[in-house]
């Protein structure tokens, strides 16, 4: 049984980086004849996955009566997410009718450490972000309880260590896959004299560093070097009619009208590979530790070379086949991008260094990994 967080959707519509990993594997499992059963936050638009069970747990509306039940109880039990509380008591409540081997849980720093699951299910735990905690205690706790504890990234599992001392490689990394087939796996030909087509694809917010991007561009075209931007995103993990309103979203896009470029809002899935097939270079400039964005492999996947930050996990996604440029720095992401345009033999050989790269990460080759992890573990 796989749990998502709280107001995270089995959904490649209104789902974020979590429900992704999770509809990947659980797809793998139940092809290899696994018992999968997935715990989600209703959704309007789910997975469709084969063999995969979709169990819903409900979480209050938002009333303003249950907003002040649902915040005094996080203030008092110390929990990290809103409705922690209603999301616990569902989740419970699901194991104990289920009785699953397994439940695999994700950023959930509490409910491990509390009372409430059946004694003979084991509990997995993966990290996908830099883990903080009201309660560190009860987060070490939980962490060391766990029977298997993964992270997305090196960087991950060493920061959890350190900030909540625990012993060194307790931690499992297990780096996030991509589903290769899914995209376009060549790359697209580009002649000598054309400009490059250059993507930055997540959320549009001033932490992922798309006005990176743009400032970049904008310092090429002052040397004569003309790179076209797109810009793919919302501020939310769906459109919304509203994106427009918000202040980040309308310099961007002015800057895009500016620049030749365009923006897109948010897409899925499948849209996203169409979208990156017509591009040379995915670029992933964020301004925090980005533990390690399932766009980075997505790209390399299309067929792209890859320009990343040097926060978080982004250095190891990008391995020796992507750039690796000082996160905040136009003048370092604009010569990155200007190499690659000037020496197209170098794009190609990163681009195709990349797509080898994924090859051997698709989703298949981490589902049995993880397989590996749980069969290891005495009965």
């Amino acid at each position: 049984m796989v749990a998502l967080p709280p107001l995270e959707q089995y959904s490649a519509e209104s789902g974020g980086a979590v429900s992704t990993v999770v509809e990947a594997l659980a797809r793998q499992w139940t092809s290899r004849g696994h018992d999968v059963v997935v715990l989600s936050h209703q959704t309007e638009t789910p997975y469709l996955t084969g063999e995969v069970r979709l169990l819903r747990y409900h979480l209050p509306e938002r009333r303003p009566v249950h907003r002040l039940v649902l915040s005094s109880v996080r203030r008092v039990r110390r929990y990290d997410w809103p409705v922690y509380s209603t999301y616990l008591r569902e989740v419970q409540q699901h194991v104990r009718r289920v009785r699953p081997d397994w439940l695999l849980l994700h950023n959930d720093l509490a409910m491990p450490a509390l009372h409430g699951l059946p004694s003979n299910t084991k509990v997995g735990l993966t990290l996908h972000n830099s883990a903080y905690s009201r309660s560190p205690t009860r987060a070490g706790t939980s962490i060391r309880s766990c029977t298997v504890v993964t992270a997305v990234s090196a960087f991950i599992a060493k920061e959890t260590e350190a900030r909540f001392h625990l012993p060194s490689q307790q931690i499992t990394v297990l780096h996030n896959g991509v589903e290769v087939g899914l995209y376009s796996g060549s790359r697209r030909k580009v002649a000598a004299d054309e400009p490059l087509r250059v993507a930055v694809l997540g959320r549009l917010l001033p932490d992922k560093g798309a006005h990176v991007l743009l400032q970049a561009v904008d310092l090429l075209r002052s040397r004569g070097v003309t790179v076209v931007p797109t810009v793919v995103g919302s501020p939310r993990f769906v459109r919304s009619t509203g994106d427009g309103d918000d202040p980040y979203v309308r310099q961007v896009r002015a800057d895009l009208d500016r620049l030749g470029g365009q923006h897109v809002p948010h897409l899925g899935r499948l849209d996203v590979s169409r979208l990156l097939a017509e591009q040379d270079v995915v670029v992933v400039p964020s301004l925090f530790d980005d533990p390690f964005p399932l766009v980075s492999y997505e790209g390399m996947a299309s067929g792209c070379a890859v320009v990343v930050s040097d926060r978080g996990g982004l250095p190891e996604a990008a391995g020796d086949a992507g750039l690796v440029v000082p996160w905040g720095s136009s003048v370092a992401l604009a010569e990155a991008l200007e190499h690659l345009s000037k020496d197209r033999a170098d794009l190609v050989r990163r681009q195709e260094a990349g797509l080898a790269r994924v090859r051997k990460r698709d989703w298949s080759a981490v589902a049995d990994r993880w397989l590996e992890l749980l069969a290891a573990v005495p009965s």
